[in-house]
């Protein structure tokens, strides 16, 4: 009777694992991207973005000033750019993303500003933005800054 039990089991396991509908799309992908019939592994919501520039150097500021900082992109992809997330490695730097979808051909901007409360001598920031891109999703944008003791002259 065990063996009839643990037999069944496995066929049905076996049947059931090859009823699965391959065509389902759990993984929030909406569909490749296709070139003359070819699949690609591109998904169709997924574009290109194409930044001025990645790392700024912002030069000298004294204790207590703000500062802007802002990085211009352009999308180059076929798909409107979604950027969905934008986060400072810490609390002095806030950013600031596009609330409407970027789309194809168009520019865009990432704001931030940085607090110097607390930061005298030299400052790496960075700001990583997360966008609905081919690739990486990821991007790291950079800024360096001397801070000068409130005192101090320059």
């Amino acid at each position: 009777m065990k063996k009839f039990i643990v037999a069944s089991f496995l066929l049905g396991s076996l049947f059931c694992t090859s009823c699965i509908d391959e065509s389902s799309n759990e993984g929030g992908d909406s569909g490749l991207a296709t070139s003359n019939g070819n699949a690609t592994t591109v998904p169709t919501y997924l574009t290109e973005i194409q930044w001025t520039e990645t790392k700024k150097d912002l030069g000298s500021i004294k204790e207590g000033q703000s500062v802007e900082v802002v990085y211009e992109f352009k999308n180059i992809g076929s798909m409107p750019l979604v950027i969905q997330n934008v986060k400072a490695a810490c609390g002095c730097t806030i950013p600031e993303k596009p609330e409407e979808p970027v789309l194809p051909g168009k520019t865009g901007l990432i704001r931030a500003r940085f607090n110097s409360d607390g930061r005298v001598g030299a400052n790496h920031k960075t700001i990583t933005v997360f966008a609905n891109t081919a690739g990486t999703k990821e991007h790291e944008l950079e800024f360096d800054i001397e801070v000068k003791e409130k005192s101090a002259s320059f």
